[in-house]
């Protein structure tokens, strides 16, 4: 498909959709710029083709269309660029068939059906960047509400202690070190939840972003280091 773009002198040039955003020089020795692709199709009066996010976000980013330069929290200047991901969808896989040991035990051994090993691939890995920018009071906030990994680690220790220790120390110490690392597991995962929505608060501040998670309502936003 051919599009026309015109020089300044008035004379009209026919240009391929794989000229978009090239340079080419007039027969008046004047230069003309080709437009993108989307405006070459919208000077056509072609209905534009949507790009999916993971596409059109970053070309926003690149271009510094997005995001806003004042603090995406309080809309206060000056602010710094702080740099997120949205972890929207995963590729995970399920298998059936092959080799069961369940079958295997409940047949004593005696019969057992071999049956091809089947791999279905479900969803793909999708990160799509959301950097915002935040004043330097409102990202100190945003990063005292950070969890800590060490409570979850703590917690997870202490709840297989507590389970270990049965067999060793009284049964009531093993209890009151199981229920504080369960404690400290339902600590941090409160913690990373309020996390969670406070930096869903910040994102979406960008209309862009929004888009995100209505298309992904259980991304999850990563804080790149």
């Amino acid at each position: 498909m051919t599009f026309s773009v015109s020089c300044e002198c008035g004379k009209n040039h026919a240009v391929s959709a794989g000229s978009a955003g090239s340079r080419f020089q007039c027969e008046c020795n004047l230069t003309v710029n080709v437009p993108s692709l989307a405006q070459l199709r919208d000077m056509a009066g072609i209905v534009p083709i949507e790009a999916p996010l993971e596409f059109e976000i970053p070309e926003l980013l690149e271009s510094g269309t997005i995001p806003k330069s004042e603090c995406a929290d309080c809309g206060r200047t000056p602010a710094e660029l702080v740099h997120f991901v949205a972890d929207c969808e995963q590729l995970h896989t399920k298998s059936s068939g092959g080799f069961s040991w369940g079958m295997f035990l409940i047949t004593g051994g005696q019969l057992f059906l071999w049956q091809d090993e089947v791999v279905e691939f479900h969803g793909r890995d999708t990160m799509i960047p959301t950097p915002v920018c935040l004043c330097s009071q409102c990202h100190r906030n945003l990063n005292s509400l950070r969890p800590q990994a060490i409570a979850d680690q703590f917690g997870r220790i202490l709840i297989i202690g507590g389970l270990l220790s049965l067999l060793v120390i009284h049964w009531s110490i093993a209890v009151t070190i199981f229920a504080t690392g369960v404690a400290a597991k339902l600590y941090a995962s409160k913690t990373a939840e309020r996390f969670q929505k406070q930096l869903r608060l910040i994102i979406e501040s960008e209309p862009m972003y929004r888009k995100i998670f209505r298309m992904y309502p259980d991304a999850i936003i990563l804080v790149e280091r």
